[in-house]
């Protein structure tokens, strides 16, 4: 099972949301499904602090992903809270099913 992370960077020459883990061995079919997927949608985030969302979802090849993201406390640089983070495991169906067991 492999784990990617989603966050907001607000430094550097790619500011904003970004895949911040490593890609190795994941096909770039399904990191393109994470990317469309794994972030809900929408604004004014920041009343939602503190909020968590779960979401399960199958990828191109048989792969399954599931994706936990929070509304965290964190500031853009125009000063918007609200920010989100998403952490995303891949793996089989098997193996996704086992980790919503064990929740």
């Amino acid at each position: 099972m492999r784990e990617l992370v989603i966050d907001y960077l607000l430094e550097g020459q790619r500011r904003g949301y970004t895949i911040i883990s490593p890609t190795d061995g994941i096909p770039p079919e399904n990191v393109k499904a994470i990317w469309r997927e794994a972030m809900p949608r929408g604004q004014a985030w920041n009343e939602y602090i503190g909020a968590r969302s779960l979401k399960c979802w199958a990828l191109p090849g048989g792969e399954a992903a599931l994706c936990e993201v929070r509304v965290t406390r964190r500031a853009d640089e125009a000063g918007r809270t609200g920010i989100r983070r998403a952490h995303v495991h891949v793996g089989t169906a098997a193996e996704i099913h086992a980790i919503l067991l064990n929740r």
